[in-house]
């Protein structure tokens, strides 16, 4: 799997063929449904392709604990106001399970 880092081709077809992703998905529901599950299960099968996922939420959300069971990396949101705030941390290569 190749790194894009020359992005001046970027909208050529066949540009990103191959090519591996750091995706960060950010959820603030507090609930527990099809919706979760839906973004769970992608992000499965993303990362099983080699790509890099990562799932901030609050903590104390259902899905911050499933992420975590089911071996994905999980940020912690303190809230959404702090959403910014970790996505800047994820984005910057930090791959820890939880940040505090």
């Amino acid at each position: 799997m190749k790194t894009v880092t020359d992005m001046s081709n970027a909208n050529e077809p066949g540009a990103w063929v191959g090519a591996r992703m750091r995706i960060l998905h950010t959820e603030a529901s507090l609930g527990w449904g099809g919706q979760e599950i839906r973004i769970l299960d992608e992000a499965e099968g993303i990362s099983g392709r080699g790509h890099s996922v990562a799932l901030a939420a609050p903590h104390e959300a259902p899905i911050f604990q499933a992420a975590l069971k089911r071996g994905l990396d999980a940020c912690r949101s303190l809230s959404r106001g702090k959403a910014q705030e970790v996505s800047s941390r994820c984005a910057a290569g930090c791959k820890p399970t939880l940040w505090t």
